[in-house]
């Protein structure tokens, strides 16, 4: 079962918060979904966007670029932003995840519910990711190919960003609760991921943003970077990857090499200089959300 309800309006547009139970049925999880007040003309097409958010943060950090895509595409569209269980303001051990599958069922589970509410076959159901979020996208797609049209994936993780974390996942099986809620003994700083002071500062402060993985969260992610990886050749839908030479969270080089292995007919490909890990909140976003916009307009959508 599926709430919502409305918590603002604002000129022509609505703003919904709602939660839905998780698809094991333990977690409650939040989303909030932006979009115009229904009119009495009927759209040709409307562009259903569902974002997915970084690691350890949650749906509020996206707003930028969800007002941006309601905006440009007005009365064609609405944005949903997703609270992954375990972060933001869904509920579930902080950080923590006893399968990573279960944030890109939970994100199969919401796709269907918004399938229903729109049933018009004209209807584009595009998923969007950053960091971590992209992975989730990415599972997700493979996992449920014929209920998505598009997929944008920034800054996608596909590697460890903590070394020792590799040696541990060997020996994933012999690891068990309550150990794999440990935290790892690395910091998310602000710094690591935004060049802008004020804008770090802003990550930092951020009470619903955490800024320590869990052990368990880790190597789920490495289990399904590998998952990911070996069925990649199966991404036929348009896709649009955007990935930052300056990032230390997902790896530049490794994003590149993931890019070479899927089909050019289908996947796009834009890179940034000079910018970290978070391009969709970084102080030059407005390139990043033009091209986005670009793309979308190219693919028709």
């Amino acid at each position: 079962m599926i709430y919502e309800k409305i918590v603002n309006k604002l000129n022509d547009k609505v703003v919904l918060d709602g939660y839905f139970k998780s698809s094991d049925g333990l977690e409650t999880i939040f989303f909030k979904r932006l979009k115009y007040k229904q009119d009495d003309t009927k759209d040709d097409l409307n562009l259903n966007f569902i974002f997915i958010h970084d690691l350890l943060e949650y749906h509020g950090r996206y707003l930028d670029i969800a007002n941006r895509l309601l905006q440009n595409f007005k009365n064609r569209s609405s944005v949903s932003l997703i609270d992954l269980r375990g972060h933001g303001l869904s509920t579930g051990t902080r950080h923590y995840v006893e399968d990573f599958e279960s944030y890109s069922k939970d994100l199969i589970l919401f796709l269907r519910y918004l399938k229903i509410v729109n049933e018009d076959e004209k209807n584009k159901f595009i998923i969007v990711g950053q960091g971590m979020g992209a992975l989730v996208c990415l599972d997700a797609y493979l996992k449920s190919r014929d209920q998505i049209d598009g997929l944008i994936i920034s800054n996608p993780i596909l590697k460890s960003f903590i070394p020792f974390v590799d040696i541990l996942s060997k020996n994933n099986k012999y690891l068990k609760w309550p150990y794999l809620a440990i935290k790892l003994p690395f910091h998310l700083n602000g710094f690591d991921i935004i060049k802008n002071i004020d804008l770090a500062e802003k990550f930092n402060s951020d009470p619903l943003v955490g800024h320590y993985m869990t052990l368990g969260l880790m190597l789920e992610t490495l289990d399904c970077i590998k998952k990911v990886k070996k069925k990649s050749y199966l991404i036929d839908k348009p896709t649009l990857m955007l990935t930052s030479k300056d990032s230390t969270i997902s790896d530049y080089k490794m994003n590149k090499i993931f890019y070479k292995s899927l089909d050019k007919d289908h996947v796009s490909y834009s890179e940034f200089d000079r910018m970290k890990h978070d391009i969709l909140n970084c102080e030059n976003k407005k390139v990043v959300f033009k091209t986005i916009i670009s793309w979308l307009n190219e693919k028709k959508f």
